[in-house]
């Protein structure tokens, strides 16, 4: 499958909050008790801020003539405290490949891309969170490379004879 990887532009709103709008349907459908379907899922300002924010990039990729993908990377550096070692990674906010598209090799020419241009940046690292109800993305993360090495955990006190 020949798959274009390019910047997004100005001119992509639409196709950019269409792909985002299948994101969050999708996760809707795997975390009902976490996520709302919403329409629009972005706005103009939050595309434009994006797009002129020097620490973040937004790429599209496109099979033919169709979007079938995005990914969203930022520039990050630890929280300037004492007891952190400062160090500068990339965070992939969001990759996103249309589900009539996953499993075509998609998601690996994005992370692909998002090496690139950590490389270019000379940065070192790649983090990323992922819903641990997504086996799906665990699986091809963890394919990629990706090691799990911290956890974010709930409670819900509507549950708490269990402390």
């Amino acid at each position: 499958m020949n798959i274009v990887i390019r910047n997004a532009t100005p001119d992509d709103y639409l196709i950019i909050e269409s792909l985002y709008s299948d994101d969050n349907r999708y996760h809707a459908q795997i975390l009902p008790h976490m996520f709302n379907v919403i329409s629009p899922i972005i706005d103009v300002d939050w595309f434009e801020n994006t797009l002129n924010d020097s620490e973040k990039k937004l790429f599209i990729a496109f099979h033919q003539e169709t979007a079938v993908g995005l990914l969203l990377l930022v520039k990050s550096k630890t929280p300037d405290e004492d007891f952190l070692k400062p160090r500068e990674y990339v965070y992939i906010e969001d990759v996103v490949v249309s589900e009539l598209y996953r499993s075509k090799g998609i998601g690996k020419k994005l992370m692909s891309k998002a090496a690139d241009w950590t490389s270019e940046n000379n940065i070192s690292t790649i983090e990323l969170d992922v819903w641990n109800a997504n086996k799906g993305a665990i699986s091809f993360y963890e394919s990629l490379g990706y090691d799990l090495f911290r956890r974010r955990m709930k409670f819900e006190i509507s549950d708490k004879s269990r402390i």
